[in-house]
Formats: C-alpha cells, structure tokens, sequence
C-alpha cells in the first residue's frame, strides 16, 4: 500500500546546522578517526563514497537547537571531503521522529530511505526521499501498511533504476502454523520502480518473529533475501537464520533455515563468485561469537565459521582479501558492559589478527566498511565522544589487500 505525505513548508525546509568534524586521538596506523555531529546524540547508519575521494554520511541528530523539545530524531545527513572535513551538513525535519536508515546513488543524486512515525504516534512507516546532489528534496513519499510497523534493513539499486526495500512489518501473513498471539512480525520486501512507484510488497515469515536483514541480486538476477526467525524446526531452538531466493515478481522459489541451539543472528549477505557469505552472531545472551556462513549457489550450506577477540561479539560488516581472508568490523564488549568497534583480519580457518579497537565508555558500535573511489577501505560507525554519540569516519593508514 502506497501512502503520499503530505507535509507544511516547515518541513520541507533543509536546515544546515553548524556541525563540526573533530579529530579524536588514533594510532599511528591511522590516517584519521574523525566525529560528526552537534550539541545531541547523533547516530550513524550508511555511508557511500563521493566523487571527490569523500563521503556521504547518513544517520539521525536529536540536536536541541533543531527539534521542538530536543528528544525528537531527525534525519542527519554529512558530506566530508577526503580528508575527513566536513563540507556541508543538513538536517531533514518532522512532525515526528525519523531515522535515516539507507543511502543509495540515483543519475540525478541519490535516495534516503528512513523510518518515520510522522503519520501516527503508535507506528511507523518508510520514508523514501530523492535528492539532488546539493541535498534538495526532488520528490518524497511513504510506504508501507496503514496501521502497522514497518522498520528498514536494507536497500539495493535495481538493473531498471528501480530499487528493492528490505525490512520488518507487523502485518503478519502467516502461511505456516498460524498462531495469532505468537505471530508477531513477518520480513517485508518492496519493489520500487525507477519512476518511484510500488510495483509489489511482499511479506516472507512463519507463525512468529521474523525480520528481514539484508538483500541482493544474484548474478542470474534472482532476489536473495536473508534474515532472522524464531521459528523452530527439526530441534532448533532460539532464533535462527533464514534465507530465500525469490523471483522478480516477489515469488519465494526456495528458502533455508540454519541453526543451532543457540541463537543464530544474521547482519548481511554477499556473493563472491557462486558463493553467498553471511556475517552475524552466533551464542546466547551471556556470551557470543561473530559467524560467516558460507553457502553454495543452490542456499544449501558449506561451513560456518565462528571467530571472536572479546567476551561477546556480533559481526556487522566484511570485506574480502585476496588471500581468501576477510576483513571483519564487528561490536565486540570486552568487560561486559559496552561495546566498541572492532576492526579484524579473519582467516578463512577461523585464526583473527586484531588490527584495532576504537570507542570510549558507551555502545560503540560498527556500521560499515566502505570502499572509496581510490580503492581503499575506511570504516564507518557510531562513537560515543564526551557524553554522546557522534557519526564516526576511520580510516586506516595501512590496510590489507581487498579483493577485486
């Protein structure tokens, strides 16, 4: 169901805020570690390379000076040259609260797409906003159910310049054991044509909680759809993985569940040749290692390979080396208490190489390893930096050999 916002002036107003990017103490391997954001908590989500050698930084601001009672989110968005320094910031303003979630390229600028509640109180809907490249709003509407949650994961740009939207909503569509009371969320994917119209929305999940995680296309342009489920089977308890393949009318072809009797957790996918890799977590509440699992072309699995370097750990993002190891940021809690960003060598048996650990005394946490138009590799994330969070841009002086 398509929705069109409609919204006064005042918030159609882009409002530039004197953000600052600050140097923060880094090792000697470090090229820079740089922080974005105002006076309020600002939290990071996507990140995407410009053509300068810099970056779009995109996230949420609760900033006093810009909000109604200074609790309110709002979308926040850093462009910063290669060298780190900021050269605009804007912020995008609602009624409600709004937290931009994914950052993609179009031929005219680019797409973000965010989760807001402007519409009701009790729920919440995806925001698609086209920009120019100077940040002017060129078109801006909502999807989703009326009367649900929907939340984003994911988005990916489509061959026709279309784009797929991944999610969660609690317009549950059953079509396993049906059990109202504990069937409370199902994996959304929305199909956008390159005109900005919904051409399907289709619901993925079993009878309880399942959210939708990541998505690609694969190289014979099926649609690979992977997330969590509670949904128990053959002995399996907790939450587990679960993956589909789906055709490009939104039809599931084939779908797999992996799991244990720990809790399995995935946070993205990726192909490398006719193999799929997946990067999560794996354990319990007391304790976790991260996880790559490795699938054959057919979803069906080859291995899964667990690695960790503090008490607990959650694998968020990889990149791939040319020695057949990886490159692995995750949010890893040493003294129990936190988290910070830990940026790792993993080897494909599973042996690490620690190559630095950034944040303070808060959740740090790791949002994504980025690679610039020049090839190198910086990490993305959110930094806690004298009492609040703050976007977080890393790049690293000396870095292993990517894969092409």
């Amino acid at each position: 169901m398509r929705k069109q916002i409609q919204l006064f002036a005042i918030f159609l107003t882009l409002i530039a805020i004197a953000g600052c990017a600050e140097d923060v103490p880094s090792r000697e391997d470090d090229e820079f570690v740089k922080i974005y954001g105002g006076t309020g908590d600002e939290r990071g989500y996507d990140i995407i390379p410009t053509d300068n050698g810099g970056v779009l930084m995109l996230g949420s601001t609760t900033t006093p000076d810009t909000t109604d009672d200074g609790r309110k989110q709002s979308i926040y968005l850093v462009w910063a040259d290669a060298k780190g320094d900021i050269t605009k910031t804007l912020i995008i303003p609602s009624a409600g609260n709004e937290v931009g979630k994914n950052l993609l390229k179009t031929s005219d600028g680019f797409l973000v797409i965010a989760e807001t509640d402007e519409s009701s109180a009790s729920t919440s809907d995806i925001r698609i906003l086209r920009l120019s490249q100077d940040g002017t709003i060129l078109s801006d509407q909502t999807v989703g159910f009326a009367a649900y949650n929907e939340m984003v994961a994911d988005a990916i740009s489509m061959p026709d310049g279309g784009y797929l939207i991944a999610g969660t909503t609690s317009n549950v569509d059953t079509k396993e054991n049906p059990d109202p009371a504990a069937d409370v969320s199902d994996i959304l994917l929305i199909r956008i044509s390159p005109s900005g119209s919904v051409v399907w929305t289709e619901r993925y999940g079993f009878g309880g909680a399942d959210e939708g995680k990541s998505v690609l296309l694969d190289r014979n342009g099926n649609i690979i759809l992977t997330g969590n489920t509670d949904f128990q089977q053959g002995g399996r308890g907790g939450q587990n993985l679960v993956i589909y393949r789906i055709n490009d009318s939104g039809l599931e072809t084939a779908v797999r569940i992996y799991g244990s009797n720990l809790d399995e957790s995935v946070n993205h996918i990726y192909q490398r040749q006719n193999q799929f890799f997946l990067i999560g977590s794996i354990g319990s509440a007391n304790q976790s290692e991260s996880a790559i699992w490795k699938l054959e072309n057919t979803l069906d699995s080859l291995e899964v390979l667990t690695f960790s370097v503090s008490r607990n750990e959650e694998g968020i993002d990889m990149a791939f080396l040319n020695n057949d190891s990886y490159i692995v940021v995750s949010n890893a809690s040493f003294s129990g208490s936190g988290t910070d960003l830990s940026y790792i060598q993993v080897e494909s048996n599973g042996k690490t190489h620690p190559l630095a650990t950034y944040g303070a005394n808060g959740n740090d946490q790791a949002i994504k390893i980025l690679r610039g138009t020049d090839g190198k590799i910086s990490l993305f994330g959110t930094i806690f930096f004298e009492n609040t969070y703050k976007l977080s841009w890393i790049k690293p002086r000396v870095v292993p050999v990517l894969n092409e």
